[in-house]
């Protein structure tokens, strides 16, 4: 899964594809951006659970701003899932690649969201590993890792797509200049 650019081991900033041995238990089928990997331990967001319902669904607050009332909600994992995260996606249009910001204040939120390459969600808590536990799980080959592409997070996560991933089959990219840029406008 990993090319040659990559190390052998996942970065922060990668993104984790639960191998397709993996359990169907919180994790199977999963594309979870690893956020944060250091020796102390991880942090990371599964990119392809959407909750089917908005921020202002879940808050029942009415004097959230627009922008904030209708940001889709995804289970990012089952470490503190009675909180929100809110994130802003980067994404680079020439390499394809994106970069995540964690919790950005509302000013920061309102100047990008309109801008073309970001993209805004938000997540009921997030995927964590303690010192040591996400090197284990590695070992026991129970993730694939890859570079992240803002097709994982400006397009509707589906299943199919974590079976592309699961089994290293990129293809898709080919057809990459016949996406919309921005396909929230179709």
């Amino acid at each position: 899964m990993k090319d040659s650019t990559h190390a052998s081991t996942p970065q922060s900033g990668d993104v984790l594809i639960a191998h397709p041995h993996m359990p169907p238990n919180l994790f199977g089928q999963t594309i979870v951006f690893l956020h944060t990997h250091e020796e102390a331990g991880s942090l990371g967001l599964i990119l392809n659970r959407p909750s089917g319902q908005t921020l202002g669904q879940l808050l029942h607050a009415s004097d959230l701003p627009a922008a904030f009332k209708n940001l889709p909600v995804y289970y990012g994992g089952p470490v503190q899932d009675q909180h929100f995260l809110i994130t802003l996606f980067h994404c680079d249009p020439h390499s394809h690649l994106f970069s995540c910001e964690l919790n950005p204040d509302r000013e920061r939120i309102l100047e990008m969201i309109d801008h073309p390459h970001a993209v805004l969600r938000a997540f009921m808590g997030h995927a964590g590993w303690s010192a040591g536990q996400l090197e284990a799980e590695l070992h026991q080959q129970d993730w694939l890792w890859t570079a992240p592409d803002n097709l994982m997070v400006s397009n509707d996560p589906t299943p199919a797509y974590w079976e592309l991933l699961s089994r290293g089959d990129y293809r898709w990219q080919t057809l990459r200049n016949y996406f919309p840029l921005n396909p929230s406008l179709n």
